[in-house]
């Protein structure tokens, strides 16, 4: 799973109470117990809960199981426990699709169960952007890839309205809907329209604090991430900031102002949004932040090593990469402690299956995504990009 998220511990059955089943739980039975939205756990992109589930006063030795609503019971158990005992053991498991977990009584008698909610862990990111790099859209299996054969004889399928046409930021597509940031003529704050992405027809809008977004759209854990600038006519001080849209109540969640200037590409992994702004009398700074997504505060931030040291950014598994195009450094994504610096310039990054890819220009790296168990990495590999005859592609070739 994604990033854990702790929070304050609520009960959420107590068969001694009334909260839920009023009675024991016969022996050999099962009672369900809903565990996303509520508790301060989100009701989608929950990968797993953690729950601190306690037995007391049982009939009967037994065993407790916990796992998903409606998923075939495992043949392990979670809790053993003899007869009139009281314990408790802290779980961790994945919701059914409802939500809700199961607790299976294994013991030949009834018992009083106790579950209380401890935190989450959010699911990997499968999330599509606007701004293509970090942000493009993973094993989408309705994709066509883009190539000469399939671009040629395309045409417009159908036109957007006024506030697609005036938008300055590119459209997202996930899950055959097409999301689309833009501005009505005449109106002084912006919205986010979302469409049928082969009809065009629009299937709603929302308003957003925003008349001009311009820095890309990220659409994950059902939401929509909005990178704007405000000219500070009719809709507050100008200046960069981030938007949330629920896509499920069509309505805008947090908005955010995060720089006097421009702000970049959004990305959104483990719960936390990450962008980098700029600022000084010119442009010359840059400052990477990392957003709560669910909330839109600003845990951390992480300022570039020197003046006119852009940052490029990718983040996945927990880390986040910033590249200042001298070097890169690897952070917690959820705290923004530095865990280790890699020896490079090395400008775009790529995080997958436990390696961590460098490129640039110079050609391509790799490193082992937790590092070499020092402050300072090298890379395991690297090799060079050469021109190949065909202008338009290169060919990777090995080589220091």
């Amino acid at each position: 799973p994604g990033g854990y998220t702790p929070v304050s511990p609520v009960r959420v059955l107590d068969t001694r109470a009334g909260l839920g089943p009023t009675a024991l739980v016969a022996g050999r039975a099962s009672v369900p117990v809903a565990v996303t939205g509520r508790a301060g756990v989100p009701t989608s992109g929950v990968a797993a809960v953690v729950l601190t589930v306690t037995v007391v006063g049982s009939r009967a030795a037994g065993f407790l199981s916990v796992y998903g609503h409606s998923l075939p019971r495992p043949a392990t158990s979670n809790l053993n426990f003899t007869a009139g005992q009281s314990v408790a053991n802290l779980v961790v498991v994945t919701p059914g699709a409802d939500g809700k977990v199961d607790l299976f009584n294994g013991a030949g008698g009834g018992t009083n169960l106790l579950v209380d909610v401890a935190g989450y862990y959010v699911a990997p990111d499968q999330y599509a952007s606007s701004q293509g790099g970090p942000g493009r859209t993973f094993d989408n299996p309705s994709e066509t890839a883009l190539t000469p054969s399939t671009v040629a004889g395309l045409r417009p399928a159908w036109n957007a309205n006024q506030m697609a046409t005036n938008s300055l930021a590119s459209p997202a597509i996930v899950d055959g809907i097409a999301y689309i940031p833009g501005n009505d003529p005449g109106h002084a704050s912006g919205g986010l329209l979302a469409a049928d992405a082969h009809t065009g027809q629009t299937l709603w809008t929302a308003s957003i604090d925003c008349n001009m977004p311009k820095y890309g759209l990220t659409v994950s854990m059902e939401m929509a991430f909005i990178g704007c600038y405000n000219t500070g006519t009719g809709t507050g001080v100008p200046g960069g900031i981030v938007i949330a849209v629920d896509l499920r109540s069509h309505k805008q969640v947090w908005s955010r102002r995060i720089a006097a200037m421009g702000v970049s590409e959004l990305i959104v992994v483990d719960g936390m949004m990450f962008t980098t702004v700029v600022g000084g009398p010119e442009g010359e700074t840059f400052t990477t932040l990392g957003i709560d997504a669910y909330t839109g505060q600003v845990r951390y931030q992480i300022p570039a090593g020197g003046p006119d040291q852009a940052q490029t950014l990718g983040a996945k598994d927990g880390q986040l990469v910033i590249s200042s195009g001298i070097s890169f450094k690897v952070y917690n994504d959820a705290t923004g402690a530095l865990l280790w610096t890699g020896v490079g310039g090395w400008s775009v990054f790529t995080i997958d299956a436990g390696h961590l890819f460098g490129w640039s220009t110079r050609g391509l790296s790799e490193w082992s995504e937790g590092g070499c168990g020092k402050a300072t990495c090298a890379p395991n590999w690297t090799a060079t990009l050469k021109v190949a005859n065909d202008p338009p592609s290169c060919a990777l070739l090995p080589g220091g």
